[in-house]
C-alpha cells in the first residue's frame, strides 16, 4: 500500500482509506447512472450504505484520525443533505414517479462529482498520490445518439414490408398529397417530399 517503501506497514489512515476506496469506487456513488438505466431507489440505498461502511472502517482502524476527519466531513457536508432530502421521498414512493426519479438523478449527479473529488483525496491518503478513476462509458454512444436524431426519409421504402410495390407507391403518393396540402395551409415553403 505504501508506494514509496513496500516493506513499511501501512498506517491506520492508509489502511482505512484503502478499504473505503474499495467500496466508494465500485458503487454508483462515483460512477454515472445513465438515463433510463438503473433503479433510482437502489442508487439511494447505495448512498445510505456509505455511512455504515465509514463507521465500520473507522472502528476497525484505531488511530485513523486523518481518514476519520475527512470521511466525517464528507458524510455530513456532502452526502447527508442528499440522503436526508430523499429518505422520506423514497418512503413515500416518489422515486417511482418519473418527475421524482429525474429530480433525484439531478441531485445524484451533483453529489457524485463531490464523491469523485473525495475518492481522489482518499487515494492520496491511501497511496501517497492523487488519482481519479475513469468514468463508465455511456450506455448509448454519441454516434448511436446522433443516429436517433437523423432526419427520417419520406415514405415507405420498397421491400421494407411484405406488400406489393404498387401498394407502397400508392401510400407514398397519397401521403405526399396530404403533406403538400398541409404545407400550403400553413404557408410552409420547404421542398416537397420526394
Amino acid at each position: 500500500m505504501n508506494e514509496t517503501n513496500p516493506h513499511t506497514s501501512p498506517t491506520a489512515d492508509q489502511s482505512a482509506a484503502h478499504e473505503f476506496l474499495a467500496e466508494l469506487r465500485t458503487r454508483i456513488s462515483t460512477q454515472p447512472l445513465p438515463y433510463q438505466y438503473g433503479v433510482e431507489a437502489r442508487a439511494l440505498e447505495s448512498l445510505w450504505e456509505i455511512f455504515g461502511q465509514a463507521r465500520t472502517i473507522i472502528k476497525k482502524y484505531p488511530g485513523c484520525e486523518k481518514f476519520a476527519a475527512a470521511v466525517t466531513q464528507m458524510l455530513n457536508m456532502d452526502l447527508r443533505p442528499v440522503t436526508a432530502k430523499w429518505h422520506r421521498a423514497h418512503a413515500e414512493g416518489q422515486l417511482n414517479s418519473r418527475d421524482g426519479a429525474d429530480e433525484f438523478r439531478g441531485d445524484l449527479a451533483v453529489v457524485q462529482r463531490k464523491l469523485q473529488d473525495f475518492a481522489e483525496s482518499m487515494h492520496d491518503i491511501a497511496y501517497g498520490r492523487k488519482a481519479r478513476d475513469a468514468l463508465t462509458p455511456p450506455a448509448i454512444t454519441p454516434e448511436e445518439l446522433d443516429d436517433c436524431f437523423k432526419d427520417l426519409a419520406f415514405g415507405i421504402h420498397a421491400g421494407s414490408l411484405h406488400v406489393p410495390a404498387k401498394v407502397i407507391d400508392d401510400i407514398n403518393a397519397s401521403e405526399a398529397v396530404e403533406v403538400k396540402k398541409r404545407r400550403q395551409h400553413y404557408g410552409i415553403t420547404t421542398a416537397p417530399p420526394g
